[in-house]
């Protein structure tokens, strides 16, 4: 995933707020698939479609920022935080899972759809590694099964990949999530909170 070469998003226009930072995007993005899902049963179901659309990103666009830890072998406890932009904590989403491929992607998706937020949420950003474990989940999967766009963003490179969503769209909301460091700041708590609870 990092070997691709990366292409810089062109700025935003002066209408909108200036980005703090500038990131790249991964060329290829990945589609988001062939519409179907799994639902618990193991059946074939039709996926609700990603919210597309995001024209214009607004300063308090509301991000659900994920974290990882190991929890026990085999299984991983997930954080996410949903956060206004780069400006505040809105809320709060914790979930244990198997590391099964697909069951994680379960887990995480109807963890994300039973949050009280989950209305207001436009998209989910995560790093591509945390607390030493590699990304956990399949991106188009994911995007599937909770019908919101996916962010990857690598901290080494400031890198950003996205999947449902154009590269222009995910350069522009990540620059204006980086209120006051150069990494994310939605990101950056992610990890904070999600080392607090590991350590509780």
């Amino acid at each position: 995933m990092l070997g691709h070469r990366l292409a810089q998003a062109p700025k935003p226009s002066e209408s909108k707020l200036r980005p703090t930072a500038s990131h790249k995007c991964f060329h290829g993005a990945v589609a988001v698939g062939s519409g179907l899902s799994i639902d618990d049963r193991g059946e074939a179901v039709e996926a609700r479609p990603p919210r597309s659309g995001i024209r214009q990103v607004k300063r308090e666009i509301r991000i659900l920022a994920l974290a990882w830890f190991p929890a026990g072998e085999g299984s991983l406890e997930l954080v996410g935080v949903v956060f206004r932009g780069g400006l505040w904590l809105d809320g709060f989403i914790r979930a244990r899972a198997c590391r099964e491929p697909g069951v994680l992607e379960r887990d995480l998706s109807q963890a994300v759809r039973n949050s009280p937020h989950y209305g207001q949420i436009r998209l989910i950003m995560s790093p591509l590694a945390c607390m030493g474990v590699k990304l956990p989940f399949d991106a188009p999967i994911l995007v599937e099964k909770t019908g919101l766009p996916v962010i990857l963003y690598a901290s080494s490179s400031g890198g950003v990949k996205p999947f449902g969503l154009s590269s222009e769209a995910a350069a522009t909301i990540v620059a204006e999530s980086c209120a006051f460091w150069r990494k994310p700041e939605p990101l950056r708590v992610a990890a904070l909170i999600a080392g607090a609870v590991k350590n509780m």
